[in-house]
């Protein structure tokens, strides 16, 4: 049997963002709102790290959406959404 997926969107907003993440196909094990802050979308890697590992799944997510915000991005600006999905293994 292969390595389960944990599939993670982020929806990037001024003032909150929306994360959720989904045990592929359909269980979704996270579904928060979290402020426009590093410090929140640190909490969030570790938490979906942390899930991943529970569920001995391998993290998929909008890499450019995640890595944009963890960065300190804005939505004014560069938008996320135009790029490929990558794959980071959790």
């Amino acid at each position: 049997m292969s390595q389960p997926i944990l599939a993670v969107g982020v929806d990037p907003a001024k003032r909150v963002h929306r994360a959720v993440a989904v045990l592929f196909p359909d269980e979704v094990i996270c579904d928060v709102e979290l402020p426009n802050g590093l410090d929140a979308i640190r909490d969030l890697d570790t938490r979906l790290a942390d899930l991943a590992i529970t569920h001995s799944a391998e993290l998929v997510a909008r890499h450019s959406d995640f890595d944009w915000l963890k960065s300190g991005g804005s939505s004014r600006g560069n938008s996320p959404c135009s790029t490929r999905t990558t794959r980071e293994r959790g």
